[in-house]
């Protein structure tokens, strides 16, 4: 899952993790994060969304997944959150799971 809010990632975040500083996009204030963090953007027009999080994903913690699937239950938003525990960023050790979950969303949601 792609971050749902940014604002602990910025440069100015005490105590950062180095690794953000590898992202210029990052070195924003937070008022400019949150203009552009799903998270402070969900609505009830918002379409069906499928969540997938590794567990040990340490570039987008999985509670980024669950924080944005809980906006969307509180909002009504069709959605579902995986979290694949054993795995990290790129769900190497659940690749082929979470390629079928993402099938049967499609065809649930995308078929004619």
């Amino acid at each position: 899952v792609p971050p749902s809010d940014i604002t602990n990632y910025v440069w100015s975040t005490p105590d950062l993790d180095a690794q953000y500083r590898n992202y210029p996009g990052l070195d924003i204030s937070v008022e400019e994060a949150k203009s552009m963090s799903p998270l402070y953007f969900v609505t009830k027009d918002d379409a069906p969304c499928l969540i997938i999080s590794g567990g040990k994903d340490t570039l987008v913690p999985p509670e980024q997944g669950k924080w944005i699937h809980d906006k969307m239950d509180e909002t009504g938003i069709s959605n579902k959150f995986i979290l694949y525990e054993s795995s990290g960023h790129g769900l190497e050790n659940d690749m082929a799971a979470a390629i079928g979950e993402t099938l049967k969303w499609f065809n649930q949601y995308l078929s004619p």
